[in-house]
């Protein structure tokens, strides 16, 4: 197989990576290309690579929006796979969101929540993937992971939708067991997956909420659970259908197991296999 390399001009990347302040990865979707590809061109240029100081200072940092769907959503997703951390807590403006992943649509899904907020780096290595955020203080409610649910998602269906979707982006499994759809959550997270449990039994959608392991107990690879381990589960058809089109997935992976589980169900209905 051919290789065809990107035609990139040095003054056209030097153009697009610091005056307009754009991203490795912001570039490559521009010349369709792998993020890395961008990277190895500036080396090539010999285009100096930005620091972390440069990443976290030089470029503009708006105020989150307000919004409390979106507030929502990105509460899920950060209770689920995302730390935070201030730099310096005294003196610090920033705020640095991070995440580590093998799979390049978190990374995607990650700056798409954030890069219209502040500054997202990310680097790679073997096929792993480190993503940083740099924020203003707007989205303090990030620091600490959430360990009761806040009140005021409970005010709204919508704000309870999001929060479930943010959080199944981030730990969720649609998959076929058996030649049926299923739903599994696995999480440590005992109160906010019980929450969404009862959220979900409101909505009319039939779930399994219970312990699979506790703390200390060894696994059957030989490791030991860390702490107690819950799952939820939606195996009923009907309510997985109901709830895969009420959710607002972002995660391109969750979207494309969740139409494979929606789809077999359509077709069991079909068939006349699901009354």
């Amino acid at each position: 197989m051919s290789y065809t390399k990107k035609n990139i001009s040095k003054s056209d990347l030097e153009k697009l990576y610091y005056n307009d302040g754009l991203s490795t990865l912001k570039i490559a979707k521009i010349y369709n290309c792998n993020y890395q590809t961008i990277i190895n061109r500036l080396k090539e240029y010999s285009i100096k690579l930005k620091s972390k100081s440069e990443s976290q200072t030089r470029y503009q940092k708006n105020n989150f929006s307000g919004d409390k769907s979106e507030k929502a959503y990105i509460l899920g997703f950060r209770t689920g796979d995302l730390s935070s951390y201030m730099p310096n807590s005294e003196t610090s403006q920033i705020i640095v969101i991070r995440c580590h992943s093998t799979e390049f649509e978190q990374i995607e899904l990650i700056e798409s929540l954030f890069d219209k907020y502040g500054k997202v780096t990310v680097s790679s290595n073997n096929g792993h993937y480190h993503v940083n955020c740099f924020l203003d203080k707007s989205f303090k409610f990030l620091l600490k992971k959430i360990k009761i649910v806040p009140r005021w998602l409970d005010k709204d269906n919508e704000f309870g939708w999001s929060f479930t979707a943010g959080y199944f982006d981030a730990e969720a499994n649609f998959g076929l067991n058996q030649g049926r759809g299923r739903l599994k959550v696995e999480s440590y997270d005992k109160n906010v997956l019980y929450w969404i449990h009862e959220f979900l039994e409101k909505q009319a959608i039939k779930t399994k909420f219970y312990q699979v392991g506790k703390k200390g107990d060894k696994r059957t690879d030989g490791t030991y659970f860390n702490e107690d381990l819950w799952r939820l589960n939606v195996n009923e058809a009907r309510s997985l259908l109901n709830l895969i089109n009420s959710l607002g997935l972002r995660h391109k992976k969750m979207e494309r197991r969740a139409l494979v589980v929606k789809n077999n169900i359509l077709d069991r209905i079909k068939k006349g296999t699901i009354k």
